[in-house]
């Protein structure tokens, strides 16, 4: 009899776990198949956002815009021709299978699929470095956030990541640490969404 009661108690106990603990963290600590999963879901997640943080930083650099471009065939309802990726050198538009984060550039051994020329290893390690970034931030903190946190999170990342590869890796592989004033002066903005975008991140990593 003792035993039938406690089955009963059983869903009551459960439903108080899940409900005080929260969603993540009932699943997290019954199925850690669940907790990988999420896991590497989120790492995807931030390999695209990495690949957006190259967009920014290629296009701020030279004073384009990353939201429409005058070079591309799409239009949005305004009659805008919205900003689409493309080749450097040979200035073509690249397609879904040109874009996938990581495995395009491996697979095209680090070239450009149209004119074989070669594409810097620093586009996948920004997106390997904003990849590993988001999936230790939710790891860490973020699968006990709300979700207009997380997302906040995710806005700052990309524009983080551009900053780093766009403003401070050029400045530490040329060693013009005296001349760190004019790479600001030549892309203020990239400098402020940098800066803004670590503070804001820092600050979600610690509440």
């Amino acid at each position: 009899m003792e035993q039938d009661v406690s089955l009963t108690k059983l869903p009551a106990t459960l439903w108080r776990e899940f409900t005080s603990d929260g969603t993540s963290s009932f699943f997290y600590a019954h199925d850690p198949f669940y907790f990988a999963l999420v896991a590497v879901f989120v790492f995807i997640i931030g390999l695209i956002l990495g690949s957006f943080s190259s967009a920014i930083s290629y296009r701020v650099q030279r004073g384009e815009s990353w939201i429409v471009s005058s070079g591309s065939s799409q239009q949005d309802a305004d009659g805008k021709k919205a900003a689409r990726s493309r080749c450097p050198t040979c200035h073509h538009v690249l397609g879904v299978l040109d874009l996938i984060p990581v495995f395009s550039w491996v697979f095209l051994g680090g070239k450009c699929r149209y004119c074989r020329t070669s594409i810097p290893a620093r586009y996948p390690l920004a997106e390997l470095v904003s990849g590993l970034i988001f999936a230790g931030y939710y790891l860490k903190s973020g699968y006990v956030q709300s979700l207009a946190l997380n997302s906040l999170f995710a806005i700052c990342l990309p524009f983080f990541v551009a900053w780093v590869f766009g403003g401070i890796v050029p400045v530490f592989l040329n060693k013009s640490f005296k001349n760190i004033g004019f790479h600001i002066r030549d892309v203020p903005s990239l400098w402020i969404m940098g800066l803004l975008s670590f503070a804001a991140m820092v600050f979600l990593m610690r509440i």
